[in-house]
């Protein structure tokens, strides 16, 4: 698991936004990415990851992400589905109407191997 675990985060090349603003929602992609799996208890953000070990890895030494592009809303949401049905968790970055980047993982290599096909950004 060691320098494997990754989150892998995707943008949609597809929607009229300047690449700066697509910068920061591929960004927004990441961080919900951990923010969504947590919750708020008062004053305090708590992440549990007990029973998640890909998560506590990936929180504790390594943060390793590939971001790859994808073309048009039904292109990210066929990824977003692919995996959810793999019981991989996602979260989504929408503005404007635009599905505009998601977050994948953080997820072994076993569980993110079906995404390889997707060119790096």
């Amino acid at each position: 698991m060691a320098d494997v675990v990754r989150q892998v985060i995707v943008a949609n090349l597809a929607t009229p936004f300047p690449l700066g603003r697509l910068s920061a929602h591929i960004a927004h992609a990441s961080v919900a990415g951990i923010l969504d799996q947590g919750e708020w208890l008062d004053n305090t953000f708590q992440l549990i990851t007990e029973g998640d070990p890909d998560l506590r890895y990936w929180m504790q030494e390594s943060f390793t992400k590939a971001v790859c592009k994808a073309w048009g809303r039904e292109d990210m949401e066929d990824i977003a589905a692919r995996a959810r049905a793999s019981g991989i968790h996602v979260s989504v970055i929408e503005e404007e109407g635009y599905l505009t980047a998601l977050a994948i993982g953080p997820a072994d290599p076993q569980a993110l191997k079906q995404f390889k096909d997707l060119p790096l950004l």
